[in-house]
């Protein structure tokens, strides 16, 4: 992402080698937050604030069965993250726009 940021010439802080981040700007820099996602067979990651293609390939890559009400970006999940799970087990995302 760095790199990319650099191209276009666009001041930032922060950096991060994780796949999901926050940009925010603040000012005329863009800050960087690591949203802590981890990418783990058996712990449910945060979705929070993600759109559902995202929490989609997080979830199912942990192995659950994803519920869907709503639409827009997730703002809960039945299962808070970190928790262990196994295959197979139910998650619920609440999305709101």
């Amino acid at each position: 992402m760095n790199v990319v940021l650099n191209e276009l010439g666009i001041t930032h802080t922060g950096t991060t080698s994780n796949a999901w981040v926050n940009a925010s700007i603040n000012g005329k820099t863009m800050v960087i937050d690591d949203r802590g996602v981890k990418e783990q067979t058996g712990v449910v990651p945060n979705v929070k604030g993600m759109g559902l293609r995202d929490a989609l390939y997080l979830l199912e890559n942990c192995g659950l069965k994803v519920n869907v009400n709503g639409e827009g970006r997730v703002i809960s999940q039945s299962i808070h993250a970190d928790t262990e799970i196994k295959k197979g087990d139910e998650i619920t995302i609440t999305m709101s726009l």
